[in-house]
């Protein structure tokens, strides 16, 4: 299973659990943390969630009918949501007053999905411990 993940993906998973760790570690954090997870599954949330779920699943769909996307793309997808489609959904929620927002959304989001996208797919670093394979 670890053979599907990339070294720096690897790594920021380990730095995430030692994050979460020290966040649960401390008293007053994890009581925020608790009331931050319990604020984004309110049963006035999960409409939103669902909507989220399903318009993403409809575009995969599509996409894979059209021969645009495969199953390889599944973590790609799963990454893509968590960081950029949540984010970006909640911040538009505030924000949208008029078309020029969404026409900046848009500008911004493409470039930063580029710049990260060029990061990830460029650069890879060994992580600590290869699981036999090489670097």
């Amino acid at each position: 299973m670890l053979e599907n993940f990339s070294n720096r993906e690897l790594a920021i998973g380990f730095w995430l659990l030692i994050l979460l760790v020290l966040v649960i570690y401390k008293k007053d954090t994890r009581h925020s943390l608790w009331d931050l997870l319990k604020a984004f599954f309110d049963r006035k949330l999960i409409g939103w969630h669902i909507s989220m779920v399903l318009y993403v699943s409809l575009t995969v769909f599509i996409l894979f009918k059209i021969g645009l996307w495969e199953f390889k793309l599944l973590k790609d997808t799963i990454i893509w949501y968590i960081v950029t489609a949540i984010p970006s959904t909640i911040k538009s929620i505030n924000e949208a007053k008029d078309m020029k927002y969404f026409k900046e959304m848009a500008k911004n989001n493409l470039s930063i999905g580029v710049l990260v996208g060029f990061i990830v797919d460029s650069y890879n670093v060994c992580f600590f411990i290869s699981y036999g394979r090489n670097c």
